[in-house]
C-alpha cells in the first residue's frame, strides 16, 4: 500500500509531489466507483471495530468494473469523491492507494479495523516499510501542547517532550498528514522527504 495525503495537509507555499495529492488520483480517473470499507465493514459484522463510516473506499478500471457486475458499489462523481475523502480526513483515516502505479483501489483506512495499518503500527520502524514521499515537521515554538496530534496518530510518531512540546519519532511517521490537519497552532508541516528517498509514481493526465 502507498499513503498519500490529502489536499488539506499540504500548504500551498510549499512543493509538495503532486503525485502524492489523493484528489489528482481521483481526477485522473475515468469513472470512480464508491463502495464499503471491507476492513470495517468485517469488523461490524463480528461486533467490534470502530462503528464508523463505511462508505469509504474507491475503486477504479477493472476493479471497479467488478464491483458494479456484483453489486458491490456504485458510480459516483468527482465531487462526490472529493466530499467522501473530505469526510474521511475529519473522521481520522489514513488514505491508501493499492499500488505505486496506475492504482486500482483507494482506500481510506481506520487504525481500529484495519489490518494493514495494525499490522505496520507493530513495526519499531513503520517508516521503513512504507512507500511515502513525506514525512512531518514540528516547530516547537508554536505547539502549545495539546496533545490532539497524539490521539490522531496511527503510528504512535508524536510525543510531548518535559516541556510540553511535540516532537517527531521520523521512525514512525508514514507521513499520513492527520495530525496536520488537526492542529490548531499550525505547529506540524507535512513536507517532502530528502530527494534520494523519494519515489514519484505515474499518474495517468
Amino acid at each position: 500500500m502507498r499513503i498519500v495525503p490529502v489536499n488539506q495537509s499540504i500548504e500551498v507555499t510549499h512543493n509538495i509531489a503532486s503525485f502524492d495529492d489523493a484528489v489528482r488520483i481521483l481526477k485522473s480517473k475515468d469513472k470512480i466507483i464508491a463502495g464499503e470499507c471491507a476492513c470495517r465493514k468485517q469488523a461490524q459484522t463480528r461486533h467490534e471495530g470502530c462503528g464508523r463510516n463505511l462508505d469509504a473506499c474507491f475503486m477504479f478500471g477493472t476493479v471497479g468494473q467488478y464491483y458494479i457486475e456484483h453489486h458491490m458499489g456504485r458510480v459516483i462523481s468527482l465531487d462526490e469523491a472529493i466530499n467522501i475523502l473530505k469526510k474521511c480526513r475529519e473522521d481520522g483515516f489514513v488514505t491508501q492507494v493499492a499500488t505505486s502505479l496506475n492504482p486500482e483501489g483507494m482506500c481510506n483506512c481506520c487504525k481500529d479495523c484495519c489490518g494493514v495499518l495494525q499490522a505496520i503500527s507493530r513495526h519499531p520502524e513503520p517508516a521503513g516499510i512504507v512507500f511515502s514521499n513525506h514525512m512531518v515537521f514540528a516547530s516547537a515554538k508554536d505547539c502549545v501542547g495539546c496533545g490532539l496530534c497524539i490521539q490522531r496518530c496511527p503510528m504512535n510518531a508524536l510525543k510531548l517532550d518535559e516541556t510540553e512540546t511535540i516532537s517527531v519519532l521520523s521512525k514512525r511517521c508514514i507521513g499520513c498528514g492527520l495530525c496536520v490537519t488537526t492542529c490548531p497552532t499550525r505547529a506540524l508541516r507535512l513536507m517532502d522527504n530528502p530527494a534520494k528517498e523519494r519515489c514519484l509514481p505515474m499518474i495517468p493526465t
